[in-house]
């Protein structure tokens, strides 16, 4: 079987065809091969021919209509190829399969068993569908799967021929798009439940295979929930059965005693996480792990050392400071750069992350410094120069944890859109947008609707930034719609908060339907109060009380715009929202200087001084700043340094 190479070759190959009948060839380093395979059992076909035959499961997919699509957009096709690979790559690792060669907009694997295979070409057209979901302007590829269990020839320098790879290649032509077509040989090893679920082409012809084949089309979309699993019959036997029974009553009974003092563990763990971490002055909960709090507070409760007792009695009590101060004076008692050294560290830093940013980015910095490999400590201290919206520390070491390659695909893909706002928040709105479309494949291979919808919610604003409302709106509504679907989720006020902002947008491009629009937007900003009102996110409620303040002043609503403005600066004082404040003041300084209340007008922009004088805040960017200058109360931007 001959390979005709791509129309418009490049240097990552992504389309391919298959014609007469020459074997596939594989150039790759044995030494680059996975370990799933192993060749001892393997039998060589002459002493000098250097190839050895086996029995093995062979999986190739390739892109439906590649090269139509190539032709009218081939950076688009190449974006498209070389995300499907990595996703194939992915679902073939996670099933203990190999990837053996990619040619053009097809990838050929290789399974360790029938099962394996048929589970990782399921789960591949599952990955693809959901992608076509991704965005509006998402392309809608499909995929054609064969699958084959046969012989195959395994050279020692890792290439891989013969009638096993060739009838795979002919059965992903036949599929159909979408689809996965499976030879007889699969099915009868999978077993009837997979047969019942395909549907069955009997005689079907194969281009340059001599005999006719049976061959069962599977439909990922009809398969949920099925999932098969071989089981030796050594397991079925008497005596097996009865040493399982007897494990299974031993295990219970441990269980039981396990389970009742793990109860009592979680119970406290429960008391302290709602007196301490639930509601966080700045409502920074979300931005850590609960996991891993709970994961440190375990090992506070369970440790050997009498100090770090007393500090798990004092967070029970609610007396988290205290707390922490114990930790710190137990340092001088535990051996320097020990386990316990830094187990003391990490608990002094996450019990400071929600109330005390800075003592927390100290010492998770110290940690590095002496463990600089401690991943907790890397991705923590990111999350940390958050918060002190330390931007460009965040920023460096979000890179040179993903150069480490370091962290679970979904601790990378969070990386990646943490890094785009980072970029949100320089005005940056393009880079933002590269950074989160190169993030694009690690958010599709984590399976996680939760953290897709926040991916769009953060392309989706980039793109309305940059200009695109069409396209930013669509993603917007998608994840918002999703999100109402999931149920309560903290990325839901955001998404109204952005559509909000774009109806104001699409309100100063339109003087004849200016009102319409704006009002479109105080019913979005109103849904971000609402829903933030019912996840308990007060930031929200602040954000969105503000906003419609900004609205109604545009519509010439002042006395509305001045109680929202009022709501919205209670709700930030009362949380100690501070930049928050500042803008709730400003709001209502421009509301005075409308009334002619110059007293008024001059009161505010002497307590935002105040403030700037006496408390931690962010700077202000230009706009606020010229607003305050045009009060005439006598404001020195100079004053603010």
């Amino acid at each position: 079987m001959k390979i005709i190479s791509p129309v418009k070759p490049h240097n990552n190959p992504i389309g391919f065809f298959f014609t007469s009948d020459s074997n596939l060839g594989h150039k790759e380093n044995k030494k680059q091969r996975g370990q799933a395979f192993t060749m001892k059992d393997a039998k060589p076909l002459s002493k000098s021919s250097g190839y050895r035959r086996r029995l093995t499961t062979i999986v190739i997919a390739d892109i439906c209509g590649y090269s139509t699509l190539s032709e009218q957009n081939e950076a688009a096709a190449i974006r498209l190829a070389d995300t499907l690979h990595i996703v194939f790559e992915r679902v073939t690792q996670r099933h203990n399969g190999r990837v053996f060669k990619r040619i053009a907009d097809g990838y050929l694997a290789e399974f360790p068993s029938a099962h394996s295979g048929m589970q990782a070409a399921l789960e591949y057209c599952k990955n693809v569908s959901e992608r076509n979901n991704l965005s509006p302007n998402s392309i809608n590829a499909a995929v054609r799967v064969g699958i084959h269990v046969g012989d195959v020839v395994d050279r020692d320098d890792g290439d891989i021929l013969g009638h096993g790879v060739n009838i795979a290649a002919r059965l992903q032509e036949q599929a159909r798009p979408g689809t996965i077509l499976a030879s007889s040989n699969i099915m009868n090893l999978l077993g009837p439940e997979f047969k019942h679920r395909g549907e069955k082409r009997s005689n079907l012809s194969l281009k340059n295979i001599s005999e006719n084949m049976t061959a069962f089309q599977i439909d990922p979309k009809e398969t949920k929930g099925l999932h098969y699993h071989l089981i030796p019959e050594i397991f079925k036997t008497p005596k097996f059965l009865y040493a399982l029974l007897f494990v299974v009553m031993v295990s219970g009974f441990l269980a039981i005693q396990n389970k009742a003092y793990s109860s009592l563990i979680h119970k406290k763990i429960d008391v302290i996480l709602q007196q301490s971490f639930s509601k966080t002055n700045n409502g920074t909960l979300s931005n850590i792990s609960e996991a891993y709090i709970r994961s440190v507070l375990e090992s506070l409760h369970n440790s050997s050392i009498p100090s770090h007792q007393t500090s798990f009695a004092l967070l029970e009590a609610g007396n988290i400071e205290q707390a922490i101060l114990q930790l710190e004076l137990s340092l001088k008692d535990i051996e320097f750069n020990s386990k316990y050294y830094i187990d003391t560290l990490h608990q002094i830093a996450t019990l400071s992350y929600t109330h005390d940013s800075a003592k927390a980015v100290g010492y998770y910095e110290t940690i590095l410094e002496m463990r600089p490999d401690d991943e907790a400590a890397m991705f923590l201290l990111i999350k940390a120069y958050h918060i002190r919206l330390e931007k460009q520390k965040a920023y460096k070491l979000s890179e040179k944890v993903l150069s480490l390659g370091i962290g679970s695909p979904f601790q990378k893909a969070r990386l990646q859109i943490d890094m785009a706002f980072n970029h949100i928040l320089n005005l940056d709105f393009k880079a933002a947008i590269k950074k989160l479309e190169n993030a694009e494949s690690d958010v599709i291979a984590v399976h996680n609707q939760r953290l897709l919808n926040e991916w769009r919610i953060v392309y989706g604003y980039s793109l309305a930034r940059d200009g695109d409302l069409d396209r930013g709106e669509s993603l917007l509504l998608i994840s918002a719609r999703e999100l109402k679907k999931l149920g309560t989720d903290t990325n839901l006020p955001r998404a109204y908060n952005a559509l909000g902002m774009i109806s104001e947008a699409r309100a100063e491009n339109s003087k004849n339907d200016q009102r319409a629009y704006l009002e479109d937007a105080l019913k979005y900003y109103q849904k971000q109060y609402n829903s933030g009102l019912e996840i308990d996110k007060k930031r929200e409620l602040v954000e969105a009380l503000y906003a419609m303040g900004e609205v109604y002043l545009k519509l010439g609503q002042n006395e509305a715009s001045r109680q929202k403005f009022i709501e919205s600066l209670k709700t930030a004082r009362s949380n100690n929202y501070t930049n928050s404040e500042v803008r709730s003041r400003i709001g209502l300084a421009q509301i005075a200087n409308i009334n002619q209340d110059k007293e008024a007008v001059c009161q505010q922009v002497n307590n935002i001084v105040d403030i700037y004088k006496t408390r931690e805040t962010v700077p202000m960017n230009e706009k606020m700043l010229n607003t305050l200058e045009n009060f005439a109360c006598g404001f020195d931007r100079n004053d603010l340094q």
